[in-house]
């Protein structure tokens, strides 16, 4: 289980990054950054890494990552992962993922800000997360 600490823009693992390096190697995972000028679905100028103070304190994103599973990494889950999980264990996973890539990036931010507080002392986006929620 990787360990998370607060960051600043929320929970990080170090752990977490070296796997994500580990399946874009293995031509698992493809990892592309998104410049700003390409459109987003998500939190009002905020994504997940590479943000800049902007006038008056706001935060201003220059870039972003996104993270796709390749061909061959669909294969690999498919021989290799799947044998280990009931049906109803694998849909389960398939709709975890369909919800994860359909919810707004505001949204799954505020779920995990809201959930675990611990890891937003450090957020530089916090107050823009939850602008108009208190933490649990």
């Amino acid at each position: 289980m990787p360990e998370f600490t607060a960051y600043n823009y929320g929970p990080f693992s170090v752990e977490v990054l070296n796997d994500i390096e580990t399946l874009r190697t293995l031509d698992i995972l493809q990892v592309d950054s998104v410049a700003d000028s390409e459109p987003f679905d998500v939190l009002d100028d905020l994504n997940d890494q590479d943000y800049q103070w902007g006038a008056a304190g706001s935060v201003e994103r220059q870039s972003m990552d996104r993270y796709q599973i390749t061909p061959q990494g669909a294969g690999f889950c498919k021989q290799m992962l799947r044998p280990h999980f009931t049906p109803d264990e694998w849909e389960f996973l398939e709709e975890f993922k369909v919800r994860c890539n359909t919810v707004s990036l505001t949204a799954l931010l505020r779920y995990v800000y809201t959930r675990y507080p611990d890891y937003t002392v450090n957020s530089k986006i916090r107050y823009r997360v939850l602008k108009y929620e208190t933490l649990l």
